[in-house]
């Protein structure tokens, strides 16, 4: 009995074969190919991997250019806190993925004699290889609160204003490498693309699906726009990432409707995004009406 009994794992044999072995989605709508790895001299590449370096590299120039727009003088600290920002997404995400498939994991365990090794290794894989998006946005939000408190010479009003300008670029560059890859799949929908002879997500092949990656990079990218606006015209300073929450909470709750993946976590009737959302829509609420107007009225006092 093997973990793949209990659930969908992505992390199995079929992964480690497509290290070796390049294989081509074939889409409906003029065969419009779509490529989980490509080759760059000789060594295979994920596109979800070349699409999040692409979107880190354009956010780390953005992220220094709004920092020069804000009267940063060292350049060092974006950069700095740009290293953070991607350990803090790489261990959130993680974790939060652990958390959403913790259940199958101890019904795998509890349903095994003894694990072998290999079947050690399967389950190290399958509980941290996968990623969520809200646990790395949580996981930088923390790794930056504890950059601004180590770091002194930028100020954290500055610091999150320019992270909730580059967030949800870098998401768009993400969600078009889920497209790519086959991954955070959409629902059986009579628009969208069907996919043929994916070894890493079975479950996508031969079902036309709608491609809500590419609605949420879409999205995403107004938001971006949106938030740039904000920016460079002043406007809600040093709130621009309560600005994010409030926007990116709306999308990924009604998007979440469109998902046909399984392996996100559910609970009742929303999946653990939905929730997630939930909670920081009420929490942007709570500010709006109770923190803002105190944090106004303490500086009318002061002043």
């Amino acid at each position: 009995m093997s973990f793949t009994d209990i659930s969908v794992n992505i992390h199995d044999k079929a992964l480690v074969k497509e290290v070796s072995n390049a294989f081509l989605i074939l889409c409906e709508r003029g065969r419009y190919p779509l490529y989980p790895a490509i080759n760059i001299l000789g060594l295979r590449v994920g596109t979800y991997s070349l699409c999040v370096l692409a979107g880190l590299f354009i956010c780390c120039f953005l992220g220094i250019y709004l920092g020069k727009k804000r009267g940063v003088r060292y350049y060092q600290d974006i950069v700095l806190a740009l290293i953070a920002v991607g350990i803090g997404l790489l261990i959130g995400g993680h974790l939060l993925f652990f958390f959403t498939i913790i259940g199958k994991i101890v019904a795998f365990i509890a349903a095994t004699d003894g694990l072998t090794a290999k079947d050690a290794l399967s389950l190290v894989f399958t509980a941290f290889g996968g990623n969520v998006f809200y646990g790395g946005l949580l996981g930088a939000i923390g790794a930056l609160l504890l950059f601004t408190k180590l770091i002194k010479t930028i100020d954290r009003s500055d610091l999150f204003d320019i992270f909730a300008v580059c967030v949800p670029l870098f998401h768009a560059f993400g969600r078009v490498g889920c497209f790519f890859g086959g991954c955070c799949f959409g629902i059986e929908c009579s628009i969208g693309f069907t996919a043929h002879g994916n070894e890493i997500v079975p479950m996508l092949n031969d079902v036309n699906r709608f491609p809500v990656q590419l609605l949420e990079a879409f999205l995403n990218l107004c938001i971006f726009v949106l938030i740039l606006s904000f920016f460079m015209k002043q406007r809600y300073k040093g709130e621009l990432l309560v600005v994010y929450l409030f926007l990116y909470s709306i999308v990924r709750f009604f998007d979440e409707f469109l998902r046909g993946d399984e392996m996100r976590g559910r609970f009742l009737c929303f999946s653990t995004s939905q929730w997630i959302s939930i909670f920081i829509f009420a929490f942007v609420m709570v500010y709006i009406t109770y923190i803002r107007p105190k944090k106004k009225r303490t500086k009318e006092t002061i002043s």
